[in-house]
C-alpha cells in the first residue's frame, strides 16, 4: 500500500512540471503510434514494435531525458529500454489507459502460457501428411520451420478435414519443443509440437 501511494503522489504531483511537458508529447505520439500495431503480430514483435515507437517519440527530447531521467537513447540498451518504458507506461496510465490495457493484456496472456509454450506466426509453404502431419511455416524474415501435429490441437478451423486448406495461407502456431528418439540417426530429436493454431486475416 506505501508504494502503491508513493506512486499515486507522483503520477499526479505537479513537480517537474516544465519536464512532464515533453513527456506528454512523448507519450501522446507513442499511444497514437499503438493504433497501428496490430493484435495478430507474434509477442516478440509486438513488443518490438512498441518499443520502436516509444524511441521514435522520445529521440527528439533525447538531451532532455538523459538530463532530467539519465535516460541515454544515443546508448540505447535492454536497461535503458526498461528505464524509458516505466517513465512512458506510467504516463499512458493517464494519457491512453486504452492501449496500454492492449499491452497489459498481451503481457499477461504471454505469462499464462505454458513455460515451454512458444507462439510464431507466417505463411505456410508446404504441408507433409506421411506418418505426421507437418506444416512448413515461413517468418517475416524469410525463414522456414516445420511443425508437427501429433496430438489434439486448439483450432479455430476445423483441422481434422481442411488442414489442407491453409496452404499458403498465414497462421498463427503455437507449440512446445519435445525430444523424440530419431531412430535414423540412433539419438533424441527436437521437434516442434503443435498445441493450438489460429487463423490470420491479412
Amino acid at each position: 500500500m506505501k508504494h502503491f501511494l508513493i506512486f499515486t503522489l507522483f503520477l499526479f504531483s505537479g513537480i517537474h512540471c516544465f519536464s512532464q511537458t515533453y513527456i506528454d508529447k512523448i507519450t501522446l505520439k507513442t499511444c497514437n503510434s499503438l493504433d497501428n500495431i496490430s493484435d495478430t503480430l507474434e509477442t516478440t514483435k509486438f513488443n518490438m514494435k512498441i518499443g520502436l515507437c516509444m524511441i521514435d517519440a522520445a529521440m527528439p527530447y533525447r538531451k532532455q531525458l538523459k538530463h532530467d531521467y539519465d535516460i541515454d537513447l544515443d546508448k540505447m540498451d535492454a536497461q535503458v529500454g526498461e528505464k524509458l518504458g516505466k517513465l512512458i507506461g506510467i504516463k499512458m496510465a493517464v494519457v491512453c489507459p486504452d492501449g496500454l490495457s492492449r499491452i497489459t493484456k498481451r503481457a499477461t496472456k504471454n505469462i499464462e502460457l505454458d513455460q515451454n509454450e512458444k507462439i510464431i506466426e507466417g505463411v505456410v509453404t508446404k504441408i507433409e501428411n506421411a506418418n505426421f502431419v507437418v506444416f512448413s511455416l515461413r517468418d517475416d524474415f524469410g525463414k522456414i520451420y516445420k511443425f508437427h501435429w501429433m496430438s489434439f490441437i486448439h483450432s479455430d478451423v476445423e483441422l481434422t478435414a481442411n488442414y489442407n486448406t491453409l496452404m499458403g495461407k498465414t497462421i498463427k502456431i503455437t507449440y512446445n519443443k519435445k525430444d523424440f528418439f530419431d531412430p535414423n540417426i540412433l539419438e533424441y530429436r527436437q521437434y516442434n509440437i503443435i498445441s493450438k493454431i489460429d487463423s490470420v486475416i491479412n
